[in-house]
């Protein structure tokens, strides 16, 4: 993440932007949520928040963190969503 692009999200009214943090965990909570488990760097405190959306901006450590989302992206098995354009004939052959 650029700090142009941190900049701004932290001046957006409903937004948290946390830095020296390591997300320890996450899952799902019924209402579509997550519950995060976050370990400060500086402080050495750990604590759990909500949050309708999370952005995971951890480069090449993200791939553990998008398995344990669960999600249908972070699939082990490779998926491929193929899109077939619409073809109409205007000519008969």
């Amino acid at each position: 993440m650029t700090w142009q692009m941190a900049d701004s999200l932290d001046r957006q009214p409903n937004v948290t932007l946390t830095t020296n943090t390591e997300v320890r965990d996450l899952e799902r909570n019924d209402d579509g949520t997550w519950r995060v488990i976050v370990h400060n760097l500086e402080s050495d405190e750990t604590e759990s928040v909500n949050a309708r959306h999370v952005f995971n901006g951890a480069g090449g450590a993200a791939l553990l963190l998008l398995q344990k989302s669960g999600i249908p992206e972070a699939s082990p098995k490779p998926t491929f969503r193929w899109a077939a354009p619409s073809c109409k004939q205007s000519t008969p052959m």
